[in-house]
């Protein structure tokens, strides 16, 4: 299941049904969102109330404060001293290399804030629970070499996700 929100003072879910998961995401980050030149108050202003941000799997109700049954889709923000395009460069080659579906494409801070700020975005091959999820998480940083933040395996199973797109898996293009 696909539940979007605009902007996170935003406490309910639509739910749309019409495409898989992760065909939904690479479509939503083919679209970018843009923040360029903004100033803090007017990014948190954006973010509070116009960034349409989503959660792929099952929530038990449609309120953000329900329960999260289980993903779709892993994601991972990686924060990096590097350059963005020389990480997303890499790590496509990485995942093309294992044959997996992903998507990377730069977070809100990307060109805003120093070093590469990335999500990326991986499909599952089915809905995991967050026991799986933070299995799955630690494996993918670990053998990417990538310190992802760990909030969202931890404290924030319910993380919802904002797009913008750089790379997509080649079945996807």
């Amino acid at each position: 299941m696909i539940y979007l929100t605009n902007g996170l003072l935003n406490k309910q879910y639509t739910q749309l049904d019409d495409l898989p998961d992760f065909s939904h995401l690479v479509k939503a980050t083919r679209v970018p969102q843009e923040a360029l030149n903004m100033t803090d108050e007017q990014l948190a202003e954006y973010k509070s109330s116009s960034v349409t941000y989503a959660l792929y799997g099952a929530v038990n109700g449609r309120q953000r404060r329900d329960d999260v049954l289980n993903r779709t889709v892993l994601f991972i923000d990686v924060d990096d001293e590097s350059d963005y395009q020389t990480l997303s460069d890499r790590l496509a080659n990485m995942f093309t290399a294992f044959g997996i579906n992903f998507v990377i494409y730069p977070t809100i801070s990307n060109g805003i804030k120093n070093g590469a700020r990335m999500r990326i975005g991986v499909e599952l091959d089915k809905a995991v629970e967050l026991t799986a999820y933070r299995k799955i998480w630690l494996v993918i940083t670990h053998q990417l070499h990538v310190k992802g933040d760990i909030t969202a395996i931890n404290s924030s199973f319910k993380q919802i996700t904002r797009f913008v797109c750089e790379y997509v898996s080649e079945r996807f293009k």
